[in-house]
Parts: C-alpha cells; sequence; structure tokens
C-alpha cells in the first residue's frame, strides 16, 4: 500500500487557521487600549501659579506677582494626556517632543473652579499610542486657550517662546503616572486620584499652569520678514559667487 504523502502536511483549514490565530494576536498586540476618561476622582485640581514665569522656558520657575488660585471658570484652559517611556515628567519644552497624544483631551469645569471635565467622555476611550497590555508612563498637560484649542497647535506655539514678552499664556504639566492599555469594552484604567500608577493633584498638591510668553504680534511679523530678508540676500549672494 503506498505511503500517504499528507501526513506531514497542513491541511489547508488547518494552515489558515493557524494564520487566522496568528494575526488575530499581532492584532490584539497593536490595538490601541481603553481609557476610563470620566470626570477624575480624588479631587483633582488645576491653579495659575500667580504669574510664575515657567520652569519649561526657564529651567526654574522664576518669582513672579499675583495671586495664585485656583483655575477661573470664564477662563478657558485646555487639557491632553500624553503618554511615553520617560522616566520623568519633562522639565523642558524640548523634553514634551518624547511624549505622545493619546488623543484624550478635557477642558477646564464650566461652573467649578479648579476643575476638569472631560471631552468625549467614555469609561472606555480609545487612547492612541497606548497599545493593549502595555504600560506606558503618562502626564496630563493643560494650557490657556490662547495657544490653541488643539495640543497640537498648542505644541507649535511653546517652540515659538524666547523670552518674557508679549501675551500671558499659562502651560502646565500634572505629576507622572502609570498606565496600562486594556482592550475594549473595558473600562480602562482612571488615570487620576490615589491609588498606584494614578496622577493624583488634589487641594494639597495641585497641578500648577505657569505663565508661558508669547511673541507679540508684530514681533513675529518682523522676525518672518527678517527671515525672508535672508534667505533672499543668500540666493543672491549664490547666483554672484
Amino acid at each position: 500500500m503506498p505511503a500517504n504523502k499528507n501526513t506531514n502536511k497542513e491541511s489547508p483549514m488547518k494552515k489558515s487557521l493557524t494564520v487566522a490565530a496568528i494575526s488575530g494576536l499581532c492584532f490584539a498586540t497593536l490595538g490601541q487600549g481603553v481609557v476610563n476618561w470620566s470626570s477624575p476622582a480624588g479631587g483633582f485640581i488645576v491653579q495659575t501659579n500667580g504669574l510664575e514665569l515657567s520652569p519649561l522656558v526657564f529651567g526654574s520657575p522664576l518669582p513672579g506677582w499675583g495671586t495664585q488660585g485656583n483655575t477661573d471658570p470664564a477662563n478657558t484652559y485646555y487639557y491632553e494626556l500624553l503618554v511615553g517611556s520617560a522616566a520623568s515628567a519633562p522639565t523642558s519644552l524640548a523634553a514634551l517632543s518624547s511624549w505622545s497624544d493619546t488623543g484624550l483631551e478635557a477642558r477646564n469645569h464650566p461652573t467649578a473652579s479648579g476643575r476638569i471635565t472631560m471631552i468625549n467622555s467614555s469609561a472606555a476611550a480609545t487612547a492612541t499610542n497606548l497599545p493593549v497590555g502595555v504600560t506606558l508612563n503618562d502626564i496630563l498637560v493643560g494650557w490657556s486657550a490662547n495657544l490653541g484649542t488643539t495640543w497640537s497647535a498648542a505644541l507649535a506655539n511653546l517652540n515659538q517662546y524666547g523670552g518674557p514678552a508679549g501675551v500671558l499664556s499659562y502651560f502646565g504639566v500634572s505629576s507622572m503616572g502609570s498606565i496600562t492599555g486594556v482592550a475594549a469594552p473595558g473600562p480602562g484604567f482612571d488615570p487620576f486620584g490615589a491609588a498606584a500608577g494614578q496622577i493624583l493633584q488634589d487641594a494639597s498638591n495641585p497641578m500648577q499652569l505657569y505663565v508661558i510668553p508669547t511673541p507679540e504680534p508684530g514681533t513675529a511679523v518682523l522676525t518672518a520678514l527678517g527671515g525672508a530678508g535672508l534667505l533672499l540676500f543668500h540666493r543672491k549672494w549664490k547666483g554672484q559667487s
């Protein structure tokens, strides 16, 4: 009787199931985790630190004037949750570049001073750049609305500042926590509170927003014109050389 030539080969059906299982595993590994993005527990509080100038620009906060207090509902502030592998919260604007945006947004509460309220609140909000099962460090960044209404706009404006002149804006970074991406349907991990890995910024240790100087419109225009002039001069010089 001839030997069965298929004894050491997988059947087409078995091979298809194997490929599907591997594909599913890869998808689960690379899929984005969910976060409990609802009203923060633990009495999360944000304050403007008088008019002290930001340590992210000057290395340490420069003394200012004015009264420190909870953010005022009459003004608008925005917040974004960032994740990364850095060992500590950023202490310079350059260090912010190593943190990734989760797409999870918040703004100041419309009536309660110092509190925040989540945009698109959900107990299972998808967090970009936070894969399922992966643990990363996380921080909350906050800024006044005149820096922009999105994190990308605010970051672009932050990177243009060079000194204490122009319109006063506020920017700050929370303490650092750690968070793990949870598979849908969740609920996901709550980033705020007093438990291990949570960001605790309560009344005894509030999140601080410091003054970030922004360039005056006239200064920005002059800078752009100066740059254009230098470029034209350079091209003219190259053409004559």
